[in-house]
């Protein structure tokens, strides 16, 4: 599974560029910190017209912490921050493609979920941790993270490989012009025109003087 995950990055990078960015209009901006300060709900945005809550964000960076660790072995630091790490910015890309999994209906099975899950923590046995219970007593709860936090990181993890292997044919991405095409598809407008005819006819209007008559 750490194979997996480092091959498919660059392929990421180019979806959000390609497809993902184009279909979703998020907003993040200094009104999020406005409104906390006032003491309101944070606006963290929205994608596709749905409203970021503090909750979906709050998972979601747990879930970019658990992928950088399963890449580098380590948690993200100041010196991983040095080296270009964005929370910030990596949590808003992956909020894209959990919403984008939603969009296309892609759901991933408990059973590959916990299959999945064994897989990626059998390289930490040569850290003695030989158990999902090893690791959470080891690794997840020092940083404040639960085993919830893993199992969803798991799930979405592997929604994203679907979503990638939905948007490649065969093996080749969709190319900028057929994502073009189709966000023109689904934002064009329709222009047309009209005429108008009046359903009355005009008897109220006409004036019968006796001389005329």
């Amino acid at each position: 599974m750490f194979g997996t995950i480092r091959k498919h990055q660059t392929w990421l990078w180019v979806v959000i560029s390609t497809l993902t960015i184009i279909s979703f209009v998020y907003y993040f901006g200094p009104q999020s910190k406005v409104s906390q300060g006032r003491g309101g709900a944070a606006n963290l945005g929205t994608i596709n017209g749905e409203r970021i809550t503090p909750e979906e964000y709050d998972q979601t960076r747990r879930e970019v912490y658990l992928r950088y660790f399963f890449m580098s072995g380590t948690f993200p630091n100041e010196e991983s921050r040095k080296m270009g790490f964005d929370e910030s910015r990596d949590t808003y890309y992956r909020l894209l493609f959990i919403h984008k999994q939603k969009d296309l209906g892609i759901h991933v099975g408990d059973d590959t979920i916990e299959r999945t899950a064994r897989n990626m923590l059998h390289p930490l046995q040569k850290a003695n941790i030989n158990s999902p219970a090893a690791f959470v007593k080891q690794i997840l709860e020092p940083r404040g993270f639960q085993w919830d936090d893993f199992e969803r990181f798991v799930r979405h993890e592997l929604g994203i490989q679907e979503l990638i292997s939905t948007v490649g044919l065969s093996g080749k991405l969709v190319t900028p012009r057929e994502a073009k095409g189709l966000y023109e598809r689904e934002h064009e407008e329709l222009a047309t025109e009209a005429a108008f005819a009046s359903a009355s006819n005009y008897l109220a209007s006409v004036t019968a003087t006796p001389e005329a008559i």
